[in-house]
């Protein structure tokens, strides 16, 4: 009996044994597992999809309809153009190119810059650092002549037959699809295309903006513009501190346009009266915070006065911030300028 128990018991052992060995290769392997799985993917296409994988940190292009791998190892892939079906991918600090509808490579990782193709051509960089353009067959269409300038929202494509471009002092303009500047590089920058017509073009500290056919819808004479969420909304023109919102064709919807609006509270004197506090002790109050008769207005993220019943403006926005020090003193931060000045409440400086 003795050694039919100690036969059992050797038993139990190694069948536990055998238990906790079984345990840890399954939670070795999902853990391997987990590591391994893609914690994020973005679609190009219908069929085509990029997984990133945690513990490789790099970037695999599948193909969900052929289940198989195009392409792996890379450090990124960008969304194509709207209308295109070639974008870009990167590796080793090179750029090339697939098709966002196969993942087929159809340009292999070889400029220093490349950007998304637009009306079947591409911006690439060479190793000369200039900016030339290909077609889907890699030929150049239009040669490396042209400047590339860093850290401006430049897209470098074509829309409706024009492209933003640099000359060799850093001044944007737009050529055409000949290579022929259709628009002289004298700004300082002119903005990506929104709804497909219009871009803000910046020359010093002033704004206008040009539509599809680079004509001026609005002259650089604004301090900001800025475009409403929707297309038909029209635009926000901001100059000299006023902010109102125009038509394209200029004609004027709401000529008075604010951010926001916040109440203005002071101390002022009362009639004395006793108060009991909350542990009992009274006290002689004096003074109380109310509601002041002005309220500060934002636009542009800089803060204004008005009246709070007339609407009656009595500073304009210029100032980071606005207090009220006493029933009819304003204390305002200046704009870009360390310290404060004080201003009565009909708008006028206190001078000391």
């Amino acid at each position: 009996m003795k050694k039919f128990f100690k036969i059992v018991w050797k038993s139990l052992l190694a069948i536990a044994a055998m238990a906790v060995v079984f345990i840890g290769v399954v939670m070795v392997y999902a853990w391997h597992k987990h590591r391994n799985d893609y914690y994020n993917e973005r679609w190009l296409s219908e069929d085509v999809v990029v997984r990133y994988y945690y513990n490789k940190q790099e970037h695999w292009v599948y193909n969900d309809k052929l289940d198989k791998v195009m392409l792996k190892d890379v450090d990124n892939v960008v969304y194509a153009n709207e209308g295109d079906s070639i974008t870009v991918f990167f590796k080793e600090n090179l750029r090339g190119f697939l098709n966002v509808n196969t993942g087929q490579v159809v340009i292999p990782a070889q400029y220093k810059k490349a950007w998304v193709f637009s009306e079947g051509v591409a911006a690439v960089m060479n190793d000369s650092g200039k900016i030339g353009f290909i077609n889907e067959g890699n030929e150049v269409v239009l040669p490396f002549v042209y400047d590339y300038r860093e850290n401006m929202p430049i897209d470098y494509y074509f829309n409706n037959g024009f492209c933003v471009m640099t000359d060799e002092c850093g001044a944007c303009g737009m050529i055409d699809k000949e290579g022929n500047w259709a628009m002289e590089p004298r700004y300082d920058c002119i903005w990506k295309l929104y709804f497909g017509k219009y871009r803000i073009v910046k020359d010093g500290d002033k704004y206008g903006m040009i539509d599809e056919n680079l004509q001026f819808v609005f002259p650089i004479e604004y301090d900001w513009i800025e475009f409403a969420e929707d297309e038909h909304d029209g635009v926000l023109l901001t100059k000299g501190y006023a902010k109102q919102h125009a038509d394209y064709d200029g004609t004027i919807i709401d000529p008075f346009v604010i951010d926001d609006t916040e109440n203005l509270y002071c101390m002022q004197r009362i009639e004395p009266v006793v108060i009991t506090d909350s542990y009992g002790d009274e006290e002689l109050k004096t003074e109380d915070c109310l509601l002041a008769d002005y309220i500060t207005y934002t636009v542009n993220g800089l803060c204004g006065v008005m009246h709070r019943e007339t609407g009656d403006i009595i500073l304009p926005p210029r100032f980071e911030s606005i207090v009220m020090v006493s029933p009819t003193t304003f204390k305002a931060e200046l704009d870009d300028i360390d310290g404060y000045v004080l201003y009565d409440i009909h708008g006028k400086l206190v001078d000391y």
